[in-house]
């Protein structure tokens, strides 16, 4: 059977990052999330907050002095750990990889390798201050690969694969180049109709429930405070209860909207009737998903944690979960799989 890491067809072209890799991506990845329509609302929430505070004739000034600097120092802090995890993940010297197959799109990096068809991507890559940005149709996440992967014509290529594949309405069924011929060691599992929503629903719940929960409560203790500020200022009763409640309705609508785009992306992008494939290898776990197949190493995998039907696999140092159906790891695999990359993480190989 061909090696996944290294499939014989495929013409790589191979970039080893420099120390400007991860200012560059966390520059890239910062914008991207800036520009997203919940950036503009939490803008608004805030300038919001200061016009009201500002009418208060006594202590406002100060109060909105107060809101900038903890904005500032909070969005500073996220900034800085942004770009350490960057820095973490891929190292200088880090050698990452591009192939053009048929189909579809593959990258390979230190932990392994990954492929994502054309059709699957929401248009064209742009390049922005030598990060090419790719972002995925149906979830609206991004993928950023250094520019120098995409020279001229490779570009050029790229866009034009994209733009053809979106015009035969091509769907993401099509056989990865990697290889999807079934192997002793594989489990497969069919979903049903009603998977993605319940896959929704556990996704919301296991990775965005409690930080949104957290969110709200900080803009309330923080409108609460400046609520108090208020009265003692003379403001009258009716701008400070409006002062307390009006902002917390922003940030709830914009979660709510959240799960609404959540579900509707997860119904897209996991149809009925997609079989999912998994094997448990020696040094990786492979599988193959509706939009992507990859084989990683263990190593690159954290914790491993279970919701319903659904296993969340986290990718070590991110927020980034893989999520796989509970029925790829039945009996004893789950334990297994959780076995191999606990003896895979850097702590364990360092012992």
């Amino acid at each position: 059977m061909e090696s996944l890491a290294e499939p014989s067809s495929l013409v790589w072209r191979s970039h080893v990052t420099d120390a400007s890799w991860a200012r560059r991506l966390t520059h890239a990845a910062w914008r991207d999330q800036l520009a997203r329509p919940a950036a503009g609302v939490w803008a608004a929430l805030l300038l919001l907050l200061a016009f009201v505070v500002l009418v208060a004739p006594h202590g406002g000034g100060r109060a909105v002095l107060v809101v900038l600097a903890v904005e500032a120092a909070v969005l500073a802090g996220l900034y800085a750990r942004s770009r350490a995890l960057v820095a973490r993940r891929v190292p200088v010297g880090t050698e990452l990889g591009l192939a053009l197959a048929d189909d579809r799109l593959v990258t390979r990096g230190p932990q392994g390798v990954s492929d994502a068809p054309y059709a699957g991507f929401a248009g064209p890559p742009v390049v922005r201050d030598g990060v090419v940005v790719l972002r995925f149709r149906s979830n609206g996440v991004s993928m950023y690969l250094p520019a120098e992967l995409l020279p001229g014509r490779t570009a050029d290529d790229l866009s034009r694969r994209i733009r053809a594949a979106a015009n035969r309405g091509t769907a993401a069924t099509t056989v990865s180049p990697l290889g999807s011929e079934v192997v002793d060691g594989t489990t497969s599992c069919t979903v049903d109709a009603g998977y993605s929503r319940r896959l929704a629903r556990a996704a919301y719940v296991e990775l965005s429930l409690r930080t949104q929960v957290a969110a709200v409560a900080l803009v309330a203790v923080v409108a609460g405070g400046v609520a108090l500020l208020l009265a003692s200022d003379g403001v009258p009763t009716g701008a400070v209860v409006a002062m307390a409640v009006l902002p917390l309705l922003a940030p709830c609508g914009v979660f709510a909207g959240s799960y609404v785009r959540l579900r509707r992306r997860l119904v897209q992008q996991v149809p009925a009737g997609w079989t999912y494939r998994a094997r448990l290898g020696e040094s990786t776990l492979r599988c193959e998903a509706p939009l992507s197949t990859w084989e990683l190493e263990y190593s690159v995998f954290g914790p491993v944690r279970v919701r319903g039907e659904v296993v969340f696999v986290r990718v070590r140092g991110t927020r980034f979960f893989q999520m796989l159906p509970g029925a790829l790891f039945p009996g004893p695999a789950l334990d297994d799989l959780r076995r191999r990359i606990a003896a895979a993480s850097p702590g364990a190989t360092r012992r």
